[in-house]
């Protein structure tokens, strides 16, 4: 029997309650668990009265990898973008105060 408050506060009172519990980390249940799972509690209702939960794993591990992957991918190429306008700029500032010193000069 389960005597967490989320349980009592959320799905007795017929809401669904989903938490995302990483690979060896304990579950609500506590339990570790040996990949990344969303962990759902849907209540069982009967007459408007709440008589038991499903309890449901659902592994992501293969998910998270794969934005994981992304997010690197994307955080280098938004890093490879920023130094090269960076970089445009700055020789860009440099030809102008090379121009403009030479026009002075002349």
């Amino acid at each position: 029997m389960h005597k967490s408050r989320y349980f009592y506060d959320i799905v007795t009172k017929g809401q669904v309650y989903t938490k995302v519990v990483r690979k060896d980390t304990k579950s609500l249940e506590d339990q570790v668990v040996k990949a990344d799972v969303v962990e759902t509690y849907v209540p069982i209702i009967k007459n408007n009265n709440f008589i038991g939960a499903f309890e449901i794993y659902y592994d992501i591990t293969a998910e998270k990898e794969r934005l994981d992957k992304l997010l690197t991918t994307t955080t280098v190429a938004l890093f490879i973008l920023a130094f090269s306008l960076i970089g445009a700029v700055i020789i860009i500032v440099l030809f102008t105060l090379r121009d403009s010193k030479s026009d002075i000069e002349s």
